[in-house]
């Protein structure tokens, strides 16, 4: 029976279709871009190479391998596991594939970069069976285009604080960005949110941003540490009962009690209809 290979084609007709050459050579595309445009897959390893490469945000290739000299990823965290040479640090990546020449189980230990460029393919997929996950291999570090970390004790944002700042009037002349649109139906939205923002100053390299929610989790932030365009439209307070209502969710939220992990402080007040909840998160 032969190894299915129809997750390495899908990734790259996904590419043909244009998800990945708007970015073409973006090595430092924002995080937004990254996310958007890159394939998201894995990698694993020690707490002390995990720093050095949330710090640099950049892999290098290893010397040898069953694709040879390449970065290795996996589809998830856990097929991470049993394939990777160091661990104790798991990563997400964004990774610009390209055009990917499927290789079977056996992969090609002579493969580099500029065999696999004279024909005509940018990345590599290793089609392994079922119960073993593919495995992508890039061999240009400027492919992976943004890396964060998902668990382990290395490698990451040792916590922090997080302070309200009130409720601020907001109107169509948008006083923060918008970053995420409302979705009531999505109750975990809102935690995505503070973990893009703080991957975002880990990336940028500063200690306090800004987090803003409104009609629920319509969310809004910035990495700038002096950030005050929350402020455009004026200030209406900082007590519970003036959060109004919000049109999507069809309630009022002044008690959420959503807290994150290594986090002092709670997200209790969420803004309504054209209120932005503002808080400053602080790392430590």
């Amino acid at each position: 029976v032969g190894v299915p290979l129809f997750s390495c084609f899908w990734l790259s007709l996904r590419w043909l279709m244009g998800s990945g050459a708007s970015i073409e050579g973006a090595g430092g595309a924002s995080v937004e871009e990254a996310k958007k445009y890159g394939t998201e897959l894995y990698h694993q390893t020690d707490e002390a190479t995990a720093e050095i490469i949330l710090r640099t945000q950049q892999m290098k290739p290893g010397k040898k391998g069953l694709a040879g000299g390449g970065i290795y990823f996996a589809t998830t965290e856990e097929l991470t596991s049993h394939k990777a040479i160091l661990t104790g640090v798991t990563l997400r990546a964004y990774v610009r594939l390209g055009r990917i020449l499927t290789l079977d189980q056996n992969g090609d230990t002579r493969m580099t970069l500029e065999k696999l460029q004279s024909k005509g393919f940018d990345s590599v997929c290793i089609a392994r069976k079922v119960s073993s996950g593919h495995e992508y291999v890039v061999y240009d570090p400027d492919q992976v285009l943004y890396i964060e970390k998902v668990r382990g004790s290395g490698g990451g944002v040792k916590g922090g604080r997080i302070e309200f700042l009130g409720l601020w009037k907001d109107t169509g002349d948008r006083a923060l960005p918008i970053r995420m649109n409302v979705n009531p139906g999505d109750p975990n939205q809102i935690r995505r949110a503070f973990d893009s923002l703080v991957a975002e100053m880990q990336w940028k390299g500063v200690s306090c941003g800004i987090f803003a929610a409104q009609s629920y989790n319509q969310m809004h932030w910035s990495a700038d540490p002096i950030e005050s365009g929350y402020k455009k439209h004026g200030f209406i307070g900082t007590e519970a009962h003036k959060a109004s209502r919000s049109t999507w969710s069809g309630r009022e939220h002044q008690c959420e009690g959503l807290r994150f992990e290594g986090f002092k402080g709670v997200v209790n007040i969420l803004g309504g209809d054209w209120q932005n909840a503002v808080y400053r998160v602080t790392l430590m």
